[in-house]
């Protein structure tokens, strides 16, 4: 009898210790699944907080170029709707790509060549944004473009590439974005040397871009 008291005098706070034990257990495993739990509602929620962002950034995307192609139809509604959407995907696409304005683009597109692809100066400019063959080989050349020929920039999207980078270079060389839209009309070296006669006629073309992008 003496030994079997001893023995549930031994058990009984064994006894305890393992149902505090398997308790403790128990209770950490709870608490790590409402962690896990938490966490995956939060991983959730997260992952469809970005999927709204990016849906929200998409309906923006196609805002923005349904009015790029808005206001392309409206300057020049002759132009065939595959050009049109073509050209509205492309002065998204640079202007982005170059931190520009697109109504700044499309200005400078409607001063240039009136949204003909196809107009050449006198001077042999090219395309929408009227760019010279040795302003395209130099593009070509910053690119790190190979094998292509000025014949290239009847395409409105290489036109629209080239026009914007080398606008975007001049923004960068004179810090000044009028400047630079000045410089694109009569070239840099009329700018760093100006005259009367080149200072009247950078004032002219930037009056005109300016009308034309306050009516876009």
């Amino acid at each position: 009898m003496a030994t079997r008291r001893a023995w549930a005098e031994i058990d009984g706070p064994l006894q305890l210790r393992v149902r505090l034990a398997t308790v403790a257990i128990l209770a950490f495993g709870l608490i790590f699944f409402m962690a896990w739990v938490l966490w995956d509602q939060e991983r959730l929620i997260a992952s469809q907080q970005g999927e709204i962002k990016r849906f929200q950034e998409y309906v923006q995307h196609l805002e923005e170029r349904l009015g790029i192609l808005n206001q392309i139809r409206s300057y020049r509604s002759t132009l065939p709707d595959e050009e049109a959407t073509a050209l509205a995907h492309a002065v998204q696409q640079e202007a982005r790509r170059y931190d520009l304005d697109w109504r700044l683009l499309l200005a400078i597109i409607r001063v240039e060549s009136g949204f003909d692809p196809r107009a050449r100066s006198p001077r042999g400019a090219v395309g929408l944004m009227q760019v010279m063959p040795p302003t395209f080989e130099e593009v070509a050349a910053e690119l790190g473009w190979a094998d292509w020929s000025p014949e290239e920039l009847e395409d409105l999207r290489v036109n629209v590439r080239v026009g914007a980078h080398y606008l975007s270079s001049l923004v960068r060389r004179f810090g000044d974005l009028e400047k630079a839209v000045q410089a694109y009309y009569l070239g840099p070296s009329r700018i760093t040397n100006p005259s009367d006669e080149w200072e009247r006629l950078g004032r002219r073309y930037l009056e005109a871009v300016r009308i034309s992008q306050s009516s876009s």
